[in-house]
Parts: structure tokens; sequence; C-alpha cells
């Protein structure tokens, strides 16, 4: 994964952690669901590697289940 990828994945993760923390579960969602479409383009675009998709791709998909709704 590039540097650049690597920094707004973080910065994506981070904000659906604000988000929740602040009580807005939904928009958390909605960070995880724009994290995961960028976790798929970068396996598309041949950034991450196979392994490194199924690990991330398994991580937020645990994670959306968690966070409770508003």
């Amino acid at each position: 994964m590039t540097p650049k990828a690597a920094e707004e994945l973080t910065k994506r993760l981070r904000e659906a952690a604000e988000k929740q923390a602040a009580g807005e579960g939904d928009k958390a969602r909605e960070e995880l669901a724009e994290s995961g479409e960028k976790v798929a383009s970068l396996r598309e675009q041949d950034k991450i590697s196979e392994a490194g998709y199924q690990t991330l791709a398994a991580g937020l998909a645990q994670l959306v289940p968690v966070l409770p709704s508003r």
C-alpha cells in the first residue's frame, strides 16, 4: 500500500471513530463503508495484495455490526 493510500485509509477510520464517539453511529457506518470501497479500489488497482485486502476487508466487516445505532 502506498503511504498516501495508507494515510487516506487511516483518516477515514479516524473520522469513523470520531463520529461514533460523538454518538453518530450511522455516520460512522458510512465512513466505514467508504473505507471498504477504498480498500476494494486499492485491490482493483493492484496497490495492495490479496492477503492485505482480505485482512482489511475482514476487519471492516467485523466493525460495522458492533457499532451501536444512534
